[in-house]
C-alpha cells in the first residue's frame, strides 16, 4: 500500500489559488486535465498521486487544503489536528477523515493491496450480556477500565451503527485471512506554550496516550473475536455460548484458513515528534516523552509527524527509534510504502 503523508507547509506546485473556486463543480475531470498541462506545472509529473491509496495529514493545513486534495485524488484522507488548526472548530475539512485519540481500521486485499474499507471505534458502554462474554473472551479485560462499564469496539460509530467510515466490506471479508489490516492511531496537538486549543502539557498528553493504549489493549488482541461475538448478543445462554464459539470460528475462517499475526499498532500520527527525535529544544517544538514511551511499548512500524519545518534549520527526514519504529517528518510530503 502506498500512502502519501502531508504536514505544515502547502505544496505549492498541487495548489492553484485560480482554481480554489472551481473544487465543487462535476467537471472534476477537466480539473484534473488542466492542473497536468499547465506550463506552471511543466516541472511536476502529470499525475503526482500515482499508485497512492491513501492520504494521511499530521496537521497544520488550512481545510480548504486538505478539501483540495480529496476532490482531486478521491482517496480517503486522515486527519489530526495540528497547534495552529483551531479554525477546524468551524471550518472542519470536509470529506475527510479526523482520528484524533481514535483507532482507525485500514482493510485492504492481501494479494493486491488495493484498499477495500476504513472504519473507526469509540468507546461506549457494555451491557451487562456484553460484560460476561467479555470477561469470558479476554480475563484480563476485568478492571482494565472503571467499574467495568466501557469497551472499545471498532465496529460502531457514534450513533450505534457500523463503523465503515469509507468504502464497503463485509463481516466474513474483514475477518478473512485474505484482508489486511492496517491500525493507525492519531494524537494531535503541540506542546503548550501559551493558552489555546490543540496544546498540551506533558502531563496532559500522558492521559491522552493512556487512553488511548486501553483502547489498544482491547482492540488489538480480541478486537475481531469481540466484534463476530458481539454481532449475535442474545440473553439465552447456551445461544450465548454458541456466538462466542461462532465468533472464534469465523476469526479462524470459513476454510480453516488461519490469520497472519498482526501488529496492535501499524502507524502512529502525531502533529508533534518525540522528544530528542526530530525534536527542538525550544518549548513551542519540544516532542512528548510519552510518545517515547508509547512506541517502545507498541511498536509501530511508523511513526509520521509534523510541527518541525525544514526551514527551522534542525530538520531530519528520517530517524530510527530505538524501538524499530521509523520516524519520519512528514513536512511539506513524502510518500511510504507500507
Amino acid at each position: 500500500m502506498k500512502v502519501l503523508v502531508i504536514a505544515d507547509n502547502e505544496i505549492n506546485s498541487w495548489w492553484d489559488g485560480s482554481l480554489q473556486s472551481r473544487l465543487r463543480e462535476p467537471e472534476h475531470q477537466a480539473l484534473q486535465q488542466e492542473l497536468q498541462t499547465q506550463p506552471e506545472h511543466s516541472d511536476v509529473p502529470a499525475s503526482p498521486f500515482d499508485g497512492v491509496d491513501l492520504i494521511l495529514s499530521a496537521g497544520d493545513l488550512a481545510p480548504s487544503y486538505l478539501e483540495y486534495l480529496v476532490t482531486l485524488t478521491n482517496l480517503p484522507l486522515l486527519y489530526v489536528r495540528g497547534n495552529h488548526d483551531s479554525i477546524y472548530d468551524v471550518d472542519p475539512p470536509q470529506g475527510c477523515i479526523c482520528i484524533e485519540d481514535n483507532i482507525a481500521e485500514i482493510y485492504y486485499d492481501a494479494d493486491s493491496g488495493r484498499l477495500r474499507a476504513i472504519r473507526l471505534g469509540r468507546t461506549r458502554k457494555a451491557s451487562n450480556f456484553e460484560k460476561d462474554m467479555l470477561t469470558q473472551l479476554m480475563p484480563a479485560w476485568k478492571g482494565e477500565l472503571p467499574g467495568h462499564q466501557y469497551y472499545y469496539s471498532p465496529g460502531y460509530d457514534s450513533s450505534g451503527r457500523g463503523g465503515i467510515v469509507w468504502g464497503r466490506i463485509s463481516t466474513r471479508e474483514r475477518l478473512s485471512a485474505r484482508t489486511g489490516i492496517l491500525r493507525i492511531a492519531g494524537l494531535g496537538g503541540s506542546m503548550r506554550y501559551r493558552k489555546g486549543r490543540d496544546m498540551y502539557t506533558e502531563a496532559e498528553m500522558s492521559g491522552r496516550v493512556r487512553q488511548l493504549e486501553r483502547k489498544l489493549r482491547l482492540v488489538s488482541a480480541h478486537g475481531h473475536l469481540i466484534d463476530a461475538a458481539a454481532r449475535r448478543i442474545s440473553k439465552n445462554r447456551k445461544e450465548r455460548e454458541s456466538a462466542l464459539a461462532a465468533g472464534a470460528a469465523e476469526i479462524a475462517g470459513s476454510a480453516g484458513e488461519s490469520r497472519p499475526a498482526r501488529r496492535p499498532l501499524d502507524i502512529l500520527l502525531t502533529h508533534a515528534p518525540c522528544r530528542r527525535y526530530g525534536d527542538m529544544e525550544d518549548l513551542p517544538h519540544r516532542g512528548f516523552e510519552s510518545f517515547n514511551m508509547l512506541l517502545e511499548k507498541w511498536q509501530p512500524a511508523y511513526h509520521f509527524y509534523g510541527h518541525v519545518h525544514k526551514e527551522y534549520g534542525r530538520f531530519e527526514r528520517e530517524l530510527a527509534h530505538p524501538s524499530g519504529t521509523r520516524l519520519i517528518n512528514a513536512c511539506g510530503y513524502c510518500i511510504a510504502e507500507l
